[in-house]
């Protein structure tokens, strides 16, 4: 037998602080062949949120993801922007815990979390660094999924729809060469899911997009990050032979490499 939920109403104080909180506009690109099934259970877990000044916005009018992005963050009206995609998920604490550092530390220009990632055949947890600066990201493969975003709206808010792929990756870099300050909350509070089509397993926009960022960003990069580059492409070229089981090699590489850095 199921408990009764005890309801208590809230003070007038605690009524106008809620009010006070600042709004987050959630984004989710939808478009193409997005799954309603998979679109439900992401909106899910924005509904799920215990934060509740949120707008959420479901772009379904756009070419890619970038571009959806970049319309939704034109139509945002929070403080805050926090990035969706359909197919992962959220804790319900994500937006809480992000908000609430965000606006204790004004030059946070963007906060990420850590995750479950359940893609390429196996299951691990991305870890990014606490509070990485430029000059880790740039030697870094990349940072986290779209999904763990929270931008400051204002700072350097727009995906470069030019490049195939890393766009997430890109727009990080600008922020922190921008001089906004990135931070990493040590909690799993996104689940990225694995489902068809995803880009991390076409391997012609991997390998255009990494060749795209490195003419975007190679007189900034370290001299082993040259070779970086280089090494990744090869991966993902290896990647049209072996496919998405590249990532047992890849990510293990990854972690070592930024782990030294």
């Amino acid at each position: 037998m199921f408990g009764k939920r005890r309801i208590v109403p809230m003070s007038v104080i605690e009524c106008i602080k809620e009010a006070e909180k600042p709004l987050v506009s959630v984004v989710i690109p939808c478009f193409g062949n997005c799954q309603c099934v998979l679109l439900q259970r992401a909106v899910d877990s924005v509904n799920a949120q215990t934060y509740e000044n949120i707008e959420t916005l479901i772009i379904t009018e756009a070419n890619s993801a970038p571009e959806a992005r970049n319309k939704g963050i034109a139509l945002a009206k929070g403080k805050y922007i926090a990035f969706l995609d359909a197919d992962d998920e959220w804790d319900k604490t994500k937006i809480a815990m992000q908000v609430e550092y965000m606006e204790a530390h004004p030059s946070c220009g963007l906060c990420i979390t850590w995750s479950r990632d359940d893609r390429f055949g196996m299951t691990r947890v991305c870890m990014p660094k606490p509070d990485p600066c430029f000059a880790d990201l740039i030697r870094s493969f990349n940072l986290s999924s779209t999904s763990s975003y929270m931008i400051k709206k204002g700072c350097y808010t727009e995906f470069d729809e030019k490049l195939e792929s890393s766009q997430e990756y890109d727009l990080a870099l600008q922020i922190a060469f921008y001089g906004f300050t990135i931070h990493t909350i040590p909690r799993i509070l996104m689940h990225q899911h694995a489902t068809d089509g995803q880009i991390s397993c076409n391997w012609g926009k991997k390998i255009r997009g990494q060749m795209q960022m490195y003419h975007k960003w190679y007189k900034l990069m370290p001299l082993f990050s040259h070779l970086k580059t280089l090494g990744l492409i090869f991966m993902f070229t290896m990647g049209y032979v072996i496919g998405d089981r590249i990532y047992k090699i890849l990510i293990p590489m990854k972690e070592m490499y930024e782990w030294k850095q």
